[in-house]
C-alpha cells in the first residue's frame, strides 16, 4: 500500500508545523500488506519511547532506518502519520475488545488482526447476526480515501472474475477509517504454502499457476496492471484455488504514474524512477518469478552477493539502481539447472518448453517477454496441447523414424550386398584377365631375353673364332707390358675396323637389330689382367662408334668398367668407378641388374653379357647386348587393351630385385642397385605361375591382386649343356590394386546411394507433408475439445 508519486523533500519555507504534517514517501517495492516486510512494525516501540526526530528532510519516525534486508520496504513515514496508524492501530484494538462497544464496521464484529502495512491493516471479522460468515476487513490507518477509492474501484472493474479477492462492501464518506469488506481467505497465501511445503511439483505448481495467469488475463484485458504480483498477495480459498489480492499499487494502462513492486519479483525497468508507463509485461515478469519460485524455492536472480549488496545500501535510489544492474548482469535465467541442485524434488522434470516460457517470461529485455498473462496463458495452453499430442506424436515419429530407418538401412545393406557380389565377379574375371595378361607378358620377355642371351652369345663364338682373336691376344700382351699407354696405342682407325666386323656380326646374329633402332647398343670389351676396357661399341645407326673428342674417348674407351654388374656379375660396385679394380669376369652368359646408362639421356638399360673364352678357357673379352627399357622392353609388351594398367607390369629378376617397377624411385638407379625386396614372398622365382594378394613394399601400404609367372632367360639352345643356368627363373608380374579394382564398382555403388538418399529425402517430403496436416488436425481437435 505504498505511494504510487515520488514527493519531494518539504519546502524549506515551510513552517515547523507545516513540515511536521509533510510526508516524504520513496515508492518502494514490497509495501503491500505483509507484516513481516514493514520496517513499521519492526521499530514502532523503540519509535514510541524516542520520541519523533527532525531531519532536513523532514520530521521522521526514526531518521536512522534504513532496510536491513532485500525484502524490506523502503518508507520513511512523518510524525502525523505514525501519530494517525497509531491512534487508529489502538481504536482497532480496543473495539476488538470491548464486546459492548458500537463495531466500527457495521454488521461486523473484530476478531483479529491478520497483515499491517504502512498505509493499512487487514482484520478478521465475522458478521454479527452470523458466526459462520467470517470476512477481511482492510483499514486505510492514513485516512487516506483517495487511495482506498482507486483500489476499491480497481476491484470493481474486475467483477465477474472469481480469481479475484472481491469486495462485499465499502465505507461511506463519514467512517473513520476508511475500509472495504472483502471475502475472507482462510488457507493463507502462496507465500505461507511455499514456506510450510517448499517448492511444488511441476504439475501442482502449473495447476495453480495456470489459474493465476487466467485470473491476470482478465485483469490485463480489462485493462488494469497489478505492479506487485508475488506469493504473498495470492491468497488461497478453502477450496484450495488461487485468489489474486491487493490492488493497492495497481494501474491502468493508460495512466502516465510509476508504481514499485517487490524487490526480485519486479522486472528492472519497474524499478527505475524514471519510467512513469506502467506495462503489462511488468506482472508476466512477475508471474514468471512466482512460477521459478513455485518450482525452486527460490527467487531469480536472488543470489548471496546481491542480497548482501542491497542490504548494505542504505539510500533508496541507489538500491533501486543497484537491483536494475545486478538484474541485467544475470540475463537469462537457466532454471532447469537450478532445479538439478540436489534436493530438488522437480529434477529432470521441467521440460524445455516450460523451461523457455519461465526463461521469456523473466527475460531482461521487455520485448522478449509475453506481452500480457493473455499471451502468457496462450503458451501454456500451447505447452498442454504439446503435452497431450507429444505420445501421438512421439509414437507418429518412432513409427516414420523406424519405417525411415530400415528403408536406409535395407538400401544400404543391399548396395553393400551388390556391392560385394559385383566385386567379386569382377575379382574373377580381373584374376582371369590378369593370368591372360601376365602369360602374354611373360612370353614376351622371356623371348626377348632370350633372344639377346642367345645373340650375345653366337656374336661372343664368332669372335672366338675369328682372327679378332689374334689382335686382342696382342693387346693383352702389350697391355702387360705397358699398361699406362696400352689402350691408346690402338688407332681409332682401327678400332673402327672392329666396330665395321662386330656391325657385320651384329646385323648378321640379332634378328631384333634393325627393328630395334633403340637397342642397337652393342659392345666389345677386352679383359686384360682382370680389368675391363672397351674396344669397339656401335652407335645407334649401327655404325662403328670412334669418338674424335678426347674426354669422351677418356671415358669410354680408357676407363676401367671391371665395376660393372655385367663384368663380374656380382652387382655395380658405384663406389669403385674411376679406380684401377680388379675382379675376376663371368664365365656364363649373365644379365645384368637395371642401371641408368651414362650414355646421353641416361636412359634405363638392363645389359645381356657373353663371355669370349681363349683356347685355355680363360675369359678375355665380353660382348655386350644392351635393352633399352623403356624404349624396348615397355613398350614392346604394353597392351592398352588390357584388363589392367600397363604400367603395373613388374619384372623380378633371378636376384629377387626389381627389374622394372612403375613405382620404383629411380634416380637411385645412377648410385646404387635394386635392393632384394622381393626376398619375403614365397612365389617370386617360383617355377609355377598363380594369383597372389600381397602388399607391394614398393607401392607402399597399398594391397595388390597379382598374377605372377615364372620366365627363363637363360633356356636357349646354346645352354642345353648347362641346366642350372636354363633353370633359372626370374618372374614377371601383373598386378592392380584394390582401388583399381572398386574404382567403377565404388561409382556405381556411389550412384545408387545418391538415388536410394533422393528417394529417402522424397519419402520423407512426403511425410512431412502429412505429418503438418497430421499436426493441424490435431491442433483442431484440440481446439474442439479443450477450447
Amino acid at each position: 500500500m505504498g505511494l504510487t508519486k515520488l514527493i519531494g523533500p518539504p519546502d524549506a519555507t515551510m513552517t515547523p508545523a507545516e513540515q511536521s504534517g509533510a510526508t516524504l514517501t520513496v515508492p518502494v517495492p514490497g509495501t503491500g500488506d505483509d507484516p513481516s516486510r514493514l520496517p513499521v512494525s519492526s521499530t514502532e516501540a523503540d519509535s514510541a519511547a524516542t520520541g519523533p526526530k527532525s531531519t532536513p528532510l523532514g520530521t521522521l519516525i526514526d531518521p536512522e532506518y534504513h532496510a536491513v534486508d532485500a525484502n524490506s520496504d523502503m518508507v520513511m513515514m512523518t510524525v502525523d502519520h505514525y501519530t494517525q496508524m497509531r491512534g487508529i492501530e489502538d481504536r482497532l484494538t480496543k473495539n476488538q475488545v470491548n464486546t459492548t462497544a458500537a463495531p466500527l464496521v457495521p454488521g461486523f464484529k473484530l476478531l483479529h488482526r491478520i497483515g499491517k502495512g504502512a498505509y493499512g491493516t487487514v482484520w478478521e471479522a465475522h458478521a454479527i447476526d452470523c458466526d459462520e460468515e467470517h470476512v477481511a476487513i482492510k483499514f486505510f490507518t492514513c485516512r487516506q480515501w483517495e487511495a482506498m477509492h482507486r483500489e476499491v474501484s480497481r476491484i470493481a472493474r474486475l467483477e465477474g472474475c472469481s480469481g479475484v479477492v472481491s469486495f462485499k462492501q465499502y465505507a461511506e464518506r463519514k467512517a473513520d477509517p476508511p475500509y472495504y469488506v472483502m471475502l475472507y481467505a482462510r488457507n493463507g497465501s502462496m507465500a505461507d504454502l511455499l514456506t510450510k511445503r517448499g517448492p511444488l511439483p511441476v504439475e501442482e505448481a502449473l495447476e495453480l499457476f495456470s489459474r493465476i495467469v487466467e485470473t491476470m488475463a482478465f485483469v490485463h484485458a480489462k485493462g488494469v496492471i497489478h505492479c506487485d504480483l508475488k506469493p504473498a498477495n495470492i491468497l488461497m480459498n478453502e477450496s484450495g484455488e488461487p485468489l489474486v489480492a491487493d490492488f493497492g499499487q495497481a494501474q491502468l494502462g493508460s495512466q502516465e504514474a510509476g508504481s514499485f513492486g517487490t524487490l526480485f519479483y519486479m522486472p528492472p525497468e519497474q524499478a527505475d524512477t524514471t519510467k512513469t508507463l506502467p506495462d503489462a509485461n511488468w506482472d508476466v515478469y512477475a508471474l514468471g518469478a512466482m512460477l521459478f519460485e513455485m518450482l525452486t524455492g527460490q527467487r531469480p536472480r536472488a543470489d548471496e552477493s546481491t542480497s548482501k549488496k542491497l542490504a548494505l545500501t542504505k539510500d533508496v535510489r541507489s538500491r533501486l539502481t543497484i537491483y536494475r544492474k545486478e538484474l541485467e548482469a544475470v540475463p537469462v535465467v537457466d532454471i532447469r539447472r537450478v532445479a538439478q541442485k540436489p534436493g530438488q524434488i522437480n529434477r529432470g522434470k521441467i521440460d524445455a518448453r516450460l523451461a523457455s516460457i519461465i526463461e521469456s517470461c523473466l527475460s531482461i529485455d521487455p520485448r522478449h517477454r509475453p506481452r500480457s498473462a493473455g499471451n502468457l496463458r496462450e503458451r501454456l495452453r500451447e505447452r498442454l496441447r504439446w503435452k497431450r499430442q507429444r505420445s501421438v506424436l512421439a509414437a507418429g515419429a518412432t513409427v516414420c523414424g523406424l519405417m525411415l530407418g530400415l528403408l536406409a538401412m535395407f538400401g544400404i545393406y543391399s548396395a553393400s550386398k551388390i556391392f560385394e557380389k559385383s566385386r567379386e565377379a569382377r575379382v574373377d574375371v580381373l584374376d582371369h584377365g590378369l593370368s591372360r595378361h601376365a602369360r602374354i607378358a611373360g612370353r614376351l620377355v622371356e623371348e626377348m631375353l632370350q633372344d639377346r642371351v642367345e645373340c650375345s652369345m653366337k656374336i661372343a663364338g664368332e669372335v672366338a673364332g675369328s682372327p679378332i682373336m689374334t689382335d686382342l691376344d696382342r693387346m693383352v700382351e702389350q697391355y702387360r707390358n705397358d699398361p699406362e699407354h696400352a689402350d691408346l696405342a690402338i688407332p681409332p682407325d682401327e678400332r673402327r675396323k672392329y666396330g665395321h666386323w662386330l656391325a657385320g656380326e651384329a646385323k648378321e646374329q640379332l634378328s631384333w637389330y634393325q627393328s630395334c633402332p633403340a637397342s642397337r647398343s652393342v659392345g666389345l670389351l677386352v679383359v686384360v689382367d682382370n680389368r675391363c676396357f672397351l674396344l669397339c661399341q656401335l652407335k645407334a645407326d649401327g655404325t662403328p662408334d670412334a669418338p674424335a673428342d678426347q674426354s669422351d674417348w677418356h671415358t669410354r674407351f680408357r676407363m676401367n668398367w671391371a665395376w660393372r654388374d655385367y663384368y663380374s656379375g656380382t652387382g655395380n660396385h658405384f663406389e669403385e668407378r674411376g679406380t684401377d679394380v680388379r675382379r675376376e669376369p663371368i664365365s656364363e652368359p649373365h644379365i645384368s641388374h637395371v642401371y641408368r646408362s651414362m650414355a646421353e639421356g641416361n636412359p634405363l638399360r638392363i645389359d645381356v653379357a657373353a663371355p669370349v673364352k681363349n683356347a685355355a678357357g680363360k675369359t678375355i673379352a665380353l660382348v655386350i647386348c644392351a635393352i633399352d627399357l623403356e624404349g624396348d622392353l615397355l613398350e614392346w609388351i604394353g597392351d592398352p587393351d588390357s584388363a589392367a594398367d600397363p604400367e603395373q607390369i613388374l619384372v623380378i629378376n633371378d636376384r629377387r630385385c626389381w627389374t622394372s617397377h612403375p613405382k620404383a624411385i629411380l634416380d637411385k638407379l645412377k648410385t646404387e642397385d635394386p635392393p632384394p625386396i622381393y626376398e619375403a614372398l614365397d612365389w617370386v622365382n617360383s617355377p609355377v605361375p598363380g594369383m597372389a594378394v600381397y602388399r607391394d613394399p614398393i607401392a607402399g601400404n597399398v594391397e595388390y591382386r597379382a598374377a605372377h609367372v615364372p620366365i627363363r632367360p637363360y633356356d636357349t639352345a646354346l645352354n642345353k649343356d648347362n641346366p642350372a643356368l636354363r633353370d633359372t627363373i626370374w618372374t614377371v608380374v601383373v598386378q592392380i590394386s584394390d582401388e583399381q579394382i572398386d574404382a567403377p564398382l565404388v561409382s556405381i555403388r556411389d550412384s545408387m546411394y545418391r538415388l536410394g538418399w533422393s528417394a529417402l529425402a522424397l519419402v520423407g517430403a512426403l511425410l512431412a507433408v502429412l505429418w503438418v496436416w497430421w499436426i493441424r488436425t490435431l491442433k483442431r481437435q484440440e481446439l474442439l475439445a479443450h477450447g
